[in-house]
């Protein structure tokens, strides 16, 4: 190797481990700030009341994280309000099929669940949103919102159910 050719390998060497120490010390900096950025897009769950006031249960939300310690702890049931053939494909396990608008509401009733989930296919996704809506207005007062969908549950890698599983 010529000697020019050699100086700049050592320096692009060089200059690699600078900006992987600097990025080091700026998420060890970050992460101990009260104030510091989040690194990633968190979304804040906000469970209905148990009174079943509706102020708190209109716009309830569940995060991915705590979606999944209910469904281990067997204290709710998913809602998945997406079309049958996606359903079919892959769910969350143990999940109801329910399209709003559709009717449905006999499956629901049946339950004697702490919480209802409902889910559809990601974040953006309305359907999760206007089922809830939908069973609220018929009396279902313990259902929230998992909005990250089933694009956010597959990411994560948690368990799934269905025909190509």
């Amino acid at each position: 190797m010529k000697p020019m050719g050699k100086y700049l390998l050592i320096g692009i060497i060089q200059a690699l481990l600078i900006g992987i120490v600097a990025t080091g010390i700026a998420l060890a900096v970050n992460a101990v700030r009260n104030d510091g950025l989040p690194l990633m897009n968190t979304i804040v769950t906000r469970l209905p009341q148990a009174d079943g006031s509706s102020s708190s249960i209109a716009n309830s939300v569940i995060s991915l994280k705590d979606a999944f310690r209910m469904l281990n702890e067997k204290k709710a049931v998913f809602l998945d309000a997406r079309d049958l053939n996606e359903f079919g494909k892959y769910h969350v396990p143990g999940a109801i099929h329910i399209e709003p608008g559709k009717g449905g509401i006999e499956k629901v009733k049946a339950f004697r669940t702490g919480l209802f989930i409902a889910y559809c296919y990601g974040p953006g996704c309305p359907l999760a949103e206007e089922l809830a809506s939908e069973l609220r207005a018929k009396g279902v007062k313990n259902i929230t919102v998992m909005p990250e969908g089933w694009e956010g549950w597959a990411s994560a890698g948690y368990p799934e159910e269905g025909s190509l599983k």
